[in-house]
């Protein structure tokens, strides 16, 4: 059997969205009815305020909802193989008609693309109900949310030109990368996955706090000029890009392995 096949890999791709279809609109849903809980709230909120003051309820609201998408987010890169967590579902998908690497980039498509994507989708529509509900009190809040993220969007865009913030972009993004590649390797390694991910997350972040505030604490005695810091930002972010692919080729290595009975502690 070869390694990959078009034809083959998009009837994988289809049985994945079939089998993940009603994870998938519960997660929607879920995401749906937790961003019109922030957005309906800074709806009602509003009513009577300055303008000023309304447009501050509503950045809350719409920066509660990107802090809960990220927290989604996190949990999606944990569920390459939250499919597989029974011996009988094990047997039945490894006895499917794909290579290896067809169903590994099916489950990456689907947890690592289509999930993230519905995210967005759920804010507009939450949006679109909380304009209905504020239309109940008196109107005064239309598709606000979905505003104040596309403006804070398009002033992202905008700083992309200065070098500067171009690679502070670029080193976050490599970061981010890392980690939820990280957070995806462990719930592929250990059968509990998301403990393991869980305490990845935590081990990360306390060692990259860890590692601000001993930079910090060098800021008197080290000194970077310009032209360091933004060679020192590029090498950061490449770095972190090579170290996320590193993970996602061995969280790929660990899927070849996957066995229908799993070892005690691991899916080795």
């Amino acid at each position: 059997m070869k390694a990959f096949q078009p034809r083959r890999f998009a009837r994988m791709m289809a049985w994945t969205l079939r089998s993940e279809r009603k994870n998938w609109i519960t997660m929607g849903m879920v995401s749906c009815a937790v961003f019109l809980t922030f957005l309906a709230y800074a709806a009602w909120d509003i009513q009577g305020e300055s303008p000023l003051e309304r447009w501050d309820h509503i950045k809350r609201g719409t920066i509660l909802c990107l802090g809960t998408s990220c927290g989604i987010l996190m949990v999606c890169s944990s569920q390459l193989i939250a499919h597989l967590k029974t011996k009988e579902q094990r047997l039945a998908y490894l006895s499917l008609p794909a290579s290896t690497l067809e169903k590994y980039l099916s489950r990456l498509l689907y947890v690592g693309v289509l999930m993230p994507l519905t995210l967005p989708v759920a804010m507009v529509v939450a949006d679109a109900l909380a304009s209905l509900f504020a239309l109940t009190l008196g109107g005064g809040y239309v598709m606000e949310g979905t505003r104040c993220a596309w403006l804070a969007l398009g002033k992202l865009s905008a700083g992309m030109v200065e070098e500067a913030l171009a690679l502070v972009l670029y080193a976050v993004v490599g970061y981010v990368a890392l980690l939820l590649a990280l957070l995806t390797l462990c719930s592929v390694v250990f059968r509990q996955g998301m403990a393991a991910s869980a305490a990845c997350l935590v081990v990360v972040l306390f060692a990259t706090g860890m590692g601000v505030e001993w930079l910090s604490g060098m800021g008197p005695v080290v000194s970077l000029s310009d032209s360091q810091a933004r060679l020192l930002l590029g090498l950061a972010g490449t770095f972190f890009l090579a170290a996320a692919l590193l993970a996602m080729w061995l969280s790929y290595r660990v899927y070849r392995r996957l066995q229908v009975v799993p070892g005690k502690f691991t899916n080795l």
